[in-house]
């Protein structure tokens, strides 16, 4: 075979190779979309019986993000009955709710209902104390090597004329590598928001004098609205009070 000819076959050869290269990266490529397309079903899935799971309940549940940047949490959820208590959204529906506070802090948006409504609203200042408090505590945990705890808060508040006292716990979310969590700030165990689950427990702990618990060792008094239950101190209020120990 004369060099003409050689030179054409491992020309050819070599269109045969990256055609089958070509064809390879097209087959992988229609796998990893597919298997995205699943994973995208999947997880709408989810997001659907979760959000459905909340607007069961008869009590408060949002998930916030953390902004690296702005070093605000915004809100990325919340069910329908948090909105209407809380940002006065009751002629809205869920999605309608979903869209308007997306990306909105509670500040912005309690100031624009105490402007709307007129009316007094303590809660806004309570939960950035609260968020900016849980998340220190995890980020403190995290550098010791530990796993990060949920907060429980009592928050002591009031929305137009009546007085609301919230059982509130508040989950951090901490971003790795086998998270779900978005990382704010492109880090490893960087903190990416909480999740935050609350109670109205107003009459129950209009009975308690909490002031006590604090001298006791029990609460820690971070605001003059706002009380910390001490981790290792974690007790059962209905059995406490049960039992006249509160």
């Amino acid at each position: 075979m004369n060099s003409e000819k050689k030179a054409k076959l491992d020309i050819l050869n070599k269109k045969m190779k990256d055609n089958d290269n070509y064809i390879n990266l097209i087959s992988r490529s229609s796998q990893i979309i597919q298997q995205a397309v699943r994973e995208h079903k999947e997880l709408l899935e989810m997001k659907s019986l979760l959000f459905g799971i909340s607007e069961l309940t008869k009590d408060f549940i949002w998930w916030k993000c953390w902004d690296c940047e702005s070093k605000q949490h915004y809100y990325k959820y919340a069910n329908k009955k948090f909105n209407d208590k809380f940002f006065g959204l009751t002629e809205m529906t869920l999605e309608q709710q979903l869209n308007y506070i997306e990306k909105k802090t509670d500040l912005f948006l309690l100031a624009k209902y105490r402007h709307d409504k007129n009316i007094k609203h303590s809660y806004g200042d309570l939960c950035v104390s609260t968020d900016i408090h849980c998340m220190n505590l995890a980020l403190e945990q995290v550098k010791q090597g530990k796993r990060p705890f949920a907060c429980n808060y009592i928050e002591l508040g009031i929305i137009g004329s009546e007085p609301l006292i919230l059982d509130v716990r508040k989950t951090p979310l901490i971003y790795s590598e086998k998270s779900h969590c978005i990382p704010p700030c492109k880090e490893p165990h960087s903190y990416c928001g909480s999740l935050g689950f609350a109670m109205n427990k107003t009459e129950f702990f209009s009975q308690i004098d909490l002031e006590e618990l604090v001298r006791q060792g029990k609460l820690k008094k971070l605001s003059d609205c706002v009380y910390w239950l001490i981790p290792d101190q974690q007790f059962d209020w209905e059995v406490l009070k049960r039992e006249n120990i509160i």
